[in-house]
């Protein structure tokens, strides 16, 4: 029986293992294979779950090693369990059918039930995940240095890529005129240069996930030995590079964040409540952008003092109206929105013109008149271009405070004694913050890259070993 039980083990681990190590290589570079083998090789797309069939397995292993001893964990599962009731219940009083819930239920719900897999699971190895990494760092690199030596266009067809962001110059996405540039998604305000995507299916979800890479370099730096040192600070410069050219405002925002809350928490001679509250006031920085944005109209000001390549007019006035279209809504439905909202699927990324009629959403129907007051047409209105608004008339408020406390979980330890691996929770900040004005989270790289960062800063900080 002692056998048998050692050899199930060691077939846990050795899964377990190639599992993250396997998603951590592979999926920055997802979306080029899958173009490739569904439109170059014609294989099937339903090859494209491969990714989630992955997440879920490796959140079924971190779950079979529960960690009973805890209370908090138990407390945790509990308030997970009650969030994915009001999902389900939200989604079945309001008529979502089941293939709407399941996409629903892939972009917002998934990945969060494996950042709390990962809180409850005992100790985890995660060894050689920072070749993984790089890694995959390595191969969107070069498909992206490829596209600058050999044009954007040759390469995305070489790959399989059949549609771009610019395919003729009448095109209006969101209220930013695009550019006669196939494959290309140009930025507003006069930059016609083709914003790096590394192969992702947008800059901004490229941005995100080169932000938790960059945090992760940057802590592996003082930690190796000199020649891998060096390593991880070309690395390190490559992806701030590769950033830059994704021209995402909101990045920029991030990387600014990171750098003043990491000078602030290695000044030990700070006294604690100044730090405290200087971190704070960081922490708070997007969120008071946010309302800033949305509540005085200062863009048209903006336009004239800062560059059009940063203020970008069009997007942003389009994102503020977004925004200010849900926070309208939210304000209208009152207590309705307590316990239950429209339901998965109804607004966020799965509520896309690519997945669904919009017309046949009750949330389009409901609120048509909304959008006109702000001039955004109907297949627009479902994206809030805000992640939190989004949950709240997905499932409301309770469903979205028991989200984004298991979220908030992640950071918990952000005041403790400061060591250089604090570089990763503040990455974690940054793309919370970054959701504040898109939907990062509905990249499943991004997702789980958060996930994974998370899991190297428990792990060097936490937890140990056990399958060695």
């Amino acid at each position: 029986m002692k056998i048998k039980n050692l050899s199930l083990h060691n077939f846990k681990s050795n899964f377990y293992q190639f599992l993250l190590l396997f998603l951590a290589a592979i999926l920055p570079v997802n979306n080029i294979i899958i173009n490739y083998l569904t439109n170059i090789l014609g294989w099937t797309p339903l090859i494209s779950i491969w990714k989630e069939v992955g997440i879920v397995l490796l959140i079924i292993l971190l779950i079979s090693n529960f960690n009973k001893l805890k209370m908090v964990n138990w407390l945790i599962i509990a308030s997970m369990s009650v969030m994915v009731f009001i999902a389900i219940y939200s989604s079945y009083i309001n008529g979502i059918s089941l293939t709407r819930f399941i996409l629903g239920f892939r972009f917002e719900i998934l990945w969060i039930i494996l950042l709390t897999s990962i809180f409850t699971s005992k100790k985890l190895n995660i060894k050689n995940i920072d070749f993984a990494i790089l890694f995959g760092f390595i191969l969107t690199a070069v498909f992206q240095l490829f596209t600058v030596v050999f044009g954007n266009e040759k390469v995305y067809r070489f790959f399989g890529f059949i549609n771009g962001w610019g395919l003729n110059s009448n095109k209006i996405i969101e209220g930013v005129q695009t550019f006669n540039t196939p494959y290309c998604h140009s930025t507003d305000g006069g930059l016609i240069d083709c914003r790096f995507t590394g192969g992702f299916p947008s800059a901004n979800n490229y941005a995100a996930y080169l932000i938790l890479v960059i945090v992760f370099f940057v802590y592996k730096i003082p930690s190796v030995q000199s020649y891998t040192k060096v390593g991880y600070i070309l690395a390190s410069v490559a992806a701030l590079t590769l950033l830059f050219f994704t021209y995402s405002r909101f990045a920029y925002l991030g990387l600014i964040v990171i750098l003043l809350m990491y000078i602030v928490s290695s000044m030990k001679n700070m006294k604690q409540w100044i730090k405290k509250s200087l971190l704070t006031v960081f922490l708070l920085l997007p969120l008071l952008l946010t309302i800033g944005l949305n509540e005085i109209s200062i863009i048209p000001t903006l336009g004239k003092l800062l560059p059009q390549s940063i203020v970008k007019v069009g997007s942003t006035t389009a994102h503020i109206n977004l925004t200010s279209i849900a926070v309208e809504i939210i304000y209208n439905n009152g207590s309705d929105l307590i316990l239950s909202g429209y339901g998965l699927s109804e607004t966020g990324p799965a509520a896309k013109a690519e997945y669904q009629n919009p017309f046949l959403s009750r949330f389009v129907i409901e609120n048509t008149k909304i959008a006109e007051k702000y001039g955004v047409p109907e297949y627009l209105m479902s994206v809030p271009e805000n992640w939190y608004l989004q949950l709240i008339l997905n499932g409301g408020w309770v469903y979205f405070i028991i989200y984004f406390g298991i979220v908030l979980y992640a950071i918990v330890d952000i005041y403790k004694p400061f060591n250089h691996s604090h570089v990763l929770l503040y990455g974690l900040i940054a793309i919370i913050g970054a959701n504040l004005f898109l939907h990062v989270w509905e990249s499943v790289v991004v997702s789980f890259y958060f996930a994974l960062i998370y899991l190297v800063y428990k792990h060097n900080n936490q937890f140990q070993n056990t399958y060695e």
